[in-house]
């Protein structure tokens, strides 16, 4: 069941990312006026970095690190709850603990290191 499992989210992440931009790009007519969205970068992170987990294949690493870093570059501010626009901040606790076990260095995770460490 794993190896199914594997199979379909590795099928899943390359469908989503083959092509650069928001689900809102691409289908206009249906959910530009509802659900905009801002950048995919954070649900890029955060399924690349699982499946980093899941697979440990280095490439799944290098594009959470990169997804993460290009997002948090585009965001305004930190980001310290999940909600329908923005998964910043459970792909930066996923970040933070690939980091902690020395697997990630990573642009722009500090600011989230700095705020989850002064609660």
């Amino acid at each position: 069941l794993s190896d199914s499992l594997t199979r379909a989210s590795r099928a899943l992440f390359a469908a989503a990312t083959a092509r650069e931009g928001r689900y809102s790009d691409f289908f206009v007519k249906q959910t530009r006026s509802i659900y905009p969205g801002g950048n995919m970068h954070d649900n890029v992170a955060f399924a690349a970095g699982w499946l980093f987990r899941a697979t440990g294949e280095a490439a799944y690493l290098d594009a959470a690190a990169a997804a993460f870093a290009r997002g948090t570059a585009l965001e305004r501010k930190v980001e310290v709850v999940a909600n329908w626009d923005s998964f910043f901040a459970p792909a930066a606790a996923l970040m933070i603990n690939l980091a902690h076990r020395g697997q990630a260095a990573v642009p722009g995770l500090a600011a989230y290191e700095d705020y989850f460490q002064a609660k």
